[in-house]
């Protein structure tokens, strides 16, 4: 499957504006696919990127791509395992995608594993804290199964709480 600006604009088109802000200077992180990165720049600091797909369509795949992009060219990358992998099985996927050269520029690979339990923002939050300085990168996969800070929310799915959540960290922390 390709992205393409058509795709994009079903997405969200004034979320794409926003994001690409002319004459806003952010840090960003290539993503290696030419096509995304022309026309969005790349994942930029203090944004939120997300990737939807049918299930085992290869979502967790593409972030392990991401991150050992990222680690390639020298980034801290923090991934969250919220749901079907571990953190050890996250890491070696990382590892195997990445191939042998993936620490030579320096990158460090934190991973923090929330499969046992329910896991929330402030879990997130208490990650990213946990890093010397902060991640460059934020991977949070499968981010819908987070429950928002509330604990009287029993409700799970709340995308709008858990999405604005995780974009507020990405400006607080100005990670990508």
């Amino acid at each position: 499957h390709y992205v393409t600006r058509r795709t994009v604009k079903l997405a969200d088109e004034e979320a794409l504006q926003d994001y690409v802000a002319v004459g806003e200077e952010r840090p960003s992180w290539p993503t290696g696919i030419s096509v995304i990165d022309r026309q969005i720049g790349g994942l930029r600091s203090g944004e939120l990127a997300m990737i939807a797909a049918a299930p085992k369509s290869g979502k967790t795949t593409f972030l392990c791509n991401q991150s050992a992009t990222a680690l390639r060219r020298g980034g801290t990358v923090l991934y969250v395992t919220v749901q079907d992998m571990s953190g050890p099985e996250i890491s070696a996927l990382i590892r195997q995608v990445g191939g042998p050269e993936i620490f030579t520029n320096g990158g460090e690979l934190f991973v923090s594993d929330l499969t046992d339990r329910a896991g929330t923002l402030l879990d997130v939050e208490a990650a990213v804290a946990e890093i010397p300085g902060n991640p460059d990168i934020l991977i949070v996969d499968r981010a819908e199964e987070l429950s928002s800070y509330r604990d009287s929310d029993h409700v799970r799915f709340e995308y709008r709480r858990i999405y604005t959540g995780l974009r507020g960290l990405a400006r607080r922390k100005q990670m990508a």
